[in-house]
């Protein structure tokens, strides 16, 4: 007993580092990731069908609206697609309640300045009113109905009681969309955000169609994209060098974007790391994956992480802006 507690740690910290991780379920979407690649990037490149790349764009705020139907509009010109604002007017019990054509009238004006945004950026809009009791399903529904590619919302700061309980608009988007949710808070203007972070944890489909939106705002933007690829200590140097050898190959074969940086970061933090970076940047992208629970949408641990400090440091020292792609 005295022999085995003594040695089973310095043998463990010796030995450890160099044993084959156990295969998990991510682990078994991620291996022979050269014959996965394949199939994979084919399906990203002709993945948008329709007649049209459609941005679906929810409209509440009118002190935020410009940014959203910014953003919208320039990736729905580089697609050569539409944007399509909704409002969402509260439901009543009785459609001849004044209240109603309250919330339409209010609905009407928001739309009417998207449309006028919309042509400042020549993009064609299709603004809809839905009359729904919930928001975050009327949301979810129309994007449906209009087959979107893509919803852009704006950051929700809500931490009341409320939210805590029920979640809140964001939540019920994430969960319920059929398509890609972009969550963002911009503290510019979109058109100004040209250095681009994304942070990158595998080589995973998810990766991918991360890096393909990024570089889809960066073209409309002419931006520049940088991948960040955290490391722990215990890592083994050459499988570091493995790691930006394939990454390196994906992106110059597969042309995921021609203005794209790699930079590797050795790190037992990597939120700590994402926060720090993100101060050479104008925006961070992070990744949102959505895993379906009986407690509702669950988001990956460095997310969280990060968001948790984000959310920390938003009013006094957080100058960068950041979107979340589920």
């Amino acid at each position: 007993m005295l022999i085995t507690s003594i040695l089973g740690p310095v043998l463990t910290a010796q030995f450890a580092t160099k044993l084959p991780l156990p295969k998990t379920r991510e682990d078994e979407e991620n291996r022979n990731i050269e014959s996965t690649l394949d199939e994979w990037l084919p399906q990203l490149k002709n993945e948008i069908k329709n007649d049209h790349f459609t941005v679906l764009i929810p409209i509440y705020n009118p002190y935020t609206q410009r940014d959203l139907i910014e953003m919208g509009a320039l990736l729905a010109k580089k697609e050569s697609g539409i944007i399509v604002p909704v409002s969402i007017a509260a439901a009543h019990v009785h459609m001849d309640d004044p209240q109603v054509d309250g919330n339409l009238k209010q609905s009407q004006i928001l739309l009417d300045r998207a449309i006028e945004i919309s042509q400042e950026f020549e993009v064609s809009a299709q603004p809809i009113i839905r009359i729904d009791d919930d928001a975050a399903q009327g949301i979810s529904r129309s994007a449906k109905e209009k087959n979107a590619n893509l919803i852009i919302m704006g950051w929700s700061e809500n931490t009341g009681l409320k939210a805590r309980l029920f979640g809140t608009i964001l939540d019920t988007v994430f969960w319920s969309s059929h398509c890609p949710v972009a969550v963002m808070r911009l503290l510019d203007h979109p058109v100004n955000l040209r250095r681009i972070l994304v942070p990158i944890k595998n080589l995973s489909q998810a990766t991918l169609e991360t890096i393909k939106f990024a570089q889809l705002f960066a073209d409309s933007n002419q931006g520049i994209i940088t991948l960040l690829h955290i490391c722990d200590r215990q890592t083994p140097q050459e499988q570091i060098t493995e790691f930006k050898t394939t990454l390196s190959k994906l992106i110059t074969e597969y042309e995921l974007s021609k203005e794209c940086k790699i930079k590797m970061i050795i790190h037992d933090s990597p939120s700590q790391v994402i926060i720090r970076a993100s101060h050479q940047f104008d925006l961070v992208v992070l990744r949102s994956f959505r895993r379906r629970t009986a407690g509702g949408l669950a988001v990956s641990d460095i997310t969280t992480e990060v968001l948790k400090k984000i959310e920390l440091f938003f009013s006094f020292i957080w100058t960068t802006s950041f979107m979340i792609l589920s």
